[in-house]
């Protein structure tokens, strides 16, 4: 039974069938906090918990799905390519934009999570949140950091991006129409803290909780060592959770100035 468990075919058949349970569920509920992500990433954690398989096994029977991630990115290419006479009109103005943005963001990451007090993992983990998930986790890993950080940073800042991309015509039009810069402004401040928030008070609730239960049902209850542990664990989600809103406050800057926000 243990090798079943442990085997690729049975991993990879539980990862697609959890997410593809999770994606039905979001679609039935249209609940943002039930996103597909949020929702897969706790249920597996526990079921690989209660089955007994490992993080090695686990991460050894899904490196088909890891290995996906990079083709996936090279397949956006071809968007580009498809826009391949404005890139060659724009070529200075792209290159120049491209490059002064990524300094701009990686140095301000830097200097922000700095002045929050995180250490060197937390910061080399925060530093690729403007590129794609796979390269990001890729960065973060070679450079000391936690991989997993920078995924919910990227996913967190990717996502608020592509909100005002496709909805950059609206709020024209709203501001045609004589909407105030404080009413748009209002309306992004709205919208934003909802990406960082429900992965912010779902994840730590879920995995506080977790982490309680395997304490408290070790030995029935909780030993002062336990107890220092959970303090631990209760400091590390406040540094999280103040490197966290300083990526919140800088995605939300980027927002309102690709609306022209002031």
């Amino acid at each position: 039974m243990t090798v079943l468990l442990n085997s690729e075919i049975f991993i990879l058949t539980l990862v697609i069938g959890v997410y593809l349970a999770a994606v039905w569920l979001f679609r039935k509920t249209r609940l943002s906090i039930l996103n597909p992500l949020l929702v897969s990433i706790p249920v597996l954690a526990l079921i690989t918990h209660f089955l007994g398989i490992s993080y090695e096994s686990f991460e050894k029977g899904s490196r088909i799905i890891s290995f996906m991630l990079g083709p996936t990115v090279v397949v956006l290419g071809y968007l580009l390519y498809e826009q391949i006479a404005q890139l060659k009109e724009n070529a200075v103005s792209i290159i120049t934009s491209v490059f002064v943005g990524c300094i701009t963001g990686v140095l301000s990451v830097i200097f922000i999570a700095r002045y929050f007090g995180a250490d060197h993992a937390l910061i080399a983990s925060l530093e690729p949140k403007s590129v794609t998930t796979p390269i990001a986790m890729s960065i973060a890993e070679r450079s000391g950091g936690i991989p997993a950080i920078a995924a919910v940073v990227v996913i967190a800042f990717t996502r608020c991006m592509t909100i005002a991309i496709t909805n950059a015509r609206v709020y024209d039009d709203l501001r045609h129409l004589g909407a105030s810069h404080a009413y748009l402004f209002q309306s992004v401040k709205g919208q934003v803290p909802r990406v960082f928030l429900v992965p912010a008070i779902v994840g730590t609730a879920v995995i506080s909780a977790f982490y309680l239960m395997i304490m408290y049902f070790n030995d029935n209850r909780f030993t002062p060592g336990e107890v220092a542990g959970m303090g631990t664990c209760a400091g590390v989600v406040v540094v999280l959770s103040a490197a966290l809103y300083g990526v919140y406050r800088f995605t939300r800057r980027r927002v309102c100035r690709s609306l022209c926000i002031g």
